[in-house]
């Protein structure tokens, strides 16, 4: 824990001894040093790779707004004791904002960044009540390689295989099936590995977020099918606090 300071033109995060730094008022590039009890992680750039995407085409798909970088290039350097290494990679990066958090009140929601492997993005999520008894505003976005984005409500998620923590005593559904018939798609979600739950300070206790591959099938517009891949991070919010 630490001071924190936001500072702005260009923006600038601090927290403790951790920061992320834009490099200037109009770019959309960045840094960011996250420092913990034995590791240090650099990411000396943090680069868009496509044009900005307005999530639900118009920037609010909800009561805030919201907008991503859904592919971007990053380069850093993770630091554990003596050992450096050098690292590259894609990342993803979302801003939502607004003055009516209250479509996040005593709610949980599940949350899908997809990076396909053909260069298309899909960002993907739906709202649980708190006792987790209904589903609600459900939304699926696919973006483009030229950062234009479709989007519908008409997408549906199934659960197919839950994983209880051995520390929140959580049960968190980490098998998915998921159909978007406005795209013609169909997709399985699975993680990498079960344990990528983090502990949080407050009424959430812990929430699960990783690293997941997806395999499925996509109806084209002549009527063909094609497999479709790639690598996802899942947010699952809500559950540990419902025990």
């Amino acid at each position: 824990m630490g001071p924190v300071h936001v500072k702005r033109s260009p923006v600038q995060l601090i927290y403790g001894d951790s920061f992320l730094f834009f490099n200037n008022q109009s770019g959309h590039e960045f840094i960011v040093h996250l420092v913990g009890d034995d590791i240090i992680i650099d990411f000396l750039q943090f680069c868009p790779q496509k044009p900005i995407a307005l999530i639900g085409n118009s920037c609010k798909p909800n009561k805030l707004y919201y907008y991503s970088f859904t592919r971007n290039h990053i380069e850093g350097r993770i630091k554990k004791g003596n050992i450096i290494e050098n690292v590259t990679g894609e990342g993803w990066f979302d801003h939502q904002w607004g003055r009516d958090y209250n479509i996040t009140f005593k709610k949980d929601w599940d949350w899908f960044g997809i990076q396909l492997d053909d260069g298309r993005e899909l960002l993907l999520n739906q709202f649980n009540s708190i006792k987790r008894k209904q589903t609600f505003n459900p939304m699926a976005n696919l973006i483009e390689p030229n950062g234009k984005v479709k989007f519908t409500r008409n997408v549906q998620y199934y659960p197919l295989k839950y994983w209880k923590s051995p520390f929140s005593k959580a049960v968190y559904p980490l098998e998915w099936k998921i159909v978007i018939p406005a795209f013609g798609m169909q997709m399985n979600v699975s993680p990498n590995f079960y344990m990528q739950e983090m502990p949080i300070i407050g009424p959430l206790q812990a929430i699960w977020e990783g690293a997941c591959l997806i395999l499925g099938i996509e109806k084209t517009l002549d009527g063909q099918k094609k497999l479709i891949s790639g690598k996802e991070f899942m947010e699952l919010v809500g559950y540990a606090n419902d025990i």
